[in-house]
């Protein structure tokens, strides 16, 4: 049976549940910002994953643009 989170990765970033989790696993954290880890890894893939502005990223999560700018140039 196929989880609703999987599929939604899968169509949105096109990455399986599994592929999801050992990426956040991989990517260490150094400071904490008040968001979840895996919420910070997940803006930042959809993001690489699409191509888009930090405004329309900052939108989509509904946040300041500069802290999805701060967590891709800590990332990436």
């Amino acid at each position: 049976m196929v989880r609703q989170v999987d599929v939604e990765l899968c169509e949105d970033l096109r990455l399986s549940w599994a592929s999801m989790e050992a990426l956040i696993q991989q990517l260490s954290r150094q400071k904490t910002h008040g968001w979840a880890h895996e919420i910070e890894v997940l803006r930042m893939v959809y993001k690489l994953a699409h191509g888009l502005s930090y405004r329309v990223v900052a939108r989509a999560f509904g946040i300041a643009r500069s802290m999805v700018h701060r967590a891709v140039q800590l990332r990436c």
